[in-house]
């Protein structure tokens, strides 16, 4: 139930999603140095870092669900249901020197870790599988999830898996939610709309209200071709924040019977590709915070920073 989106501004750009969830998960700031193992891949190899890199993770666990590397290479994970998507097993035929298996969890910290930009992130996926289990057949967390990437230079990129490789498809729209595919969310797209003229849409009575993914994504589209053009980083963020509070769930909206919770948005975060920033905002938060590589104190510890979680305001008159 999340939705990414990329917002364009002179010599930049910024990318953010929604993290739509259940509530009952904490969240944190992850900071991983350069030289730090992160993971195993699925022959029990350790998987260490050329890069450094930082972004949002689960409950102190190190994969993230979204980050940026200290090259400005972004990256952020959705759920994308569908069927057919890992290998069952690791093949016993592959060569593990030639093939990276990893789980799913792992990708995107692989990902940022070994990579400097899209044309790496290109390059690496054509080696990399993910499977459900690993090298001695025990099962192992690997959940759907379809990537979406930028860089310094704009390019905008989905990763979406296929019988356990991914398929690399550029991203004009610069738009992300869930299934379907990347080619069916476009005609969906089509159908409401000529991307071309969004200003032809009469927003009033034509634009899908829902929080399905093809809802979803045909409003972040839209409100992105519609608002004004930002001049700067800083109108950037403001209209990534402002659309993107428009598209998250609000607590009690969606529950899950099963469990007595709730999914509804836990926060909204944002990248800057080139001046290499985290923004992260909480749901029950409306201040935005922002890091950069330069405020972390020591580069060369792994870290964990919590996000301030409680509803804050500011004194207009002092």
């Amino acid at each position: 139930m999340c939705t990414g989106l990329q917002i364009n501004y002179p010599g930049g750009s910024v990318l953010g999603r929604t993290m739509d969830i259940e509530m009952s998960l904490d969240y944190q700031l992850n900071f991983i140095p350069r030289n730090f193992q992160f993971a195993k891949d699925l022959f029990n190899q350790p998987l260490v870092s050329r890069y450094r890199m930082m972004g949002l993770g689960f409950n102190d666990y190190i994969p993230l669900k979204d980050g940026i590397n200290e090259h400005g290479l972004v990256g952020i994970t959705n759920e994308f249901p569908e069927f057919n998507l890992y290998d069952k097993t690791v093949n016993p035929t592959i060569d593990s020197n030639e093939v990276t298996y990893l789980r799913s969890l792992d990708l995107l910290n692989y990902l940022l870790g070994m990579c400097r930009d899209v044309s790496e992130v290109i390059e690496q996926i054509a080696t990399i599988r993910i499977a459900q289990t690993d090298a001695k057949g025990q099962s192992i967390i690997s959940p759907p999830f379809h990537y979406m990437f930028t860089d310094p230079s704009g390019c905008n990129i989905v990763l979406e898996p296929k019988n356990g490789q991914f398929e690399v498809k550029e991203n004009p729209y610069q738009v992300m939610t869930n299934s379907p595919r990347l080619e069916r969310q476009y005609h969906r797209l089509e159908r409401f709309m000529d991307p071309e003229k969004p200003e032809e849409v009469n927003a009033v009575k034509g634009l899908p209200g829902g929080y399905d993914p093809v809802s979803r994504f045909v409003r972040a589209y839209y409100f992105s071709q519609l608002s004004l053009k930002p001049t700067n980083q800083s109108e950037a963020c403001a209209s990534l924040y402002r659309i993107l509070n428009v598209l998250s769930l609000p607590v009690g909206f969606l529950k899950n019977r099963q469990r007595e919770d709730y999914t509804a948005t836990l926060y909204i975060s944002g990248y800057d590709p080139n001046t290499k920033e985290l923004f992260v905002q909480d749901y029950q938060n409306p201040k935005v915070y922002r890091v950069s590589f330069e405020d972390i104190v020591d580069l060369d510890i792994y870290q964990t920073i919590p996000i301030p979680q409680n509803f804050k305001t500011d004194l207009l008159i002092h």
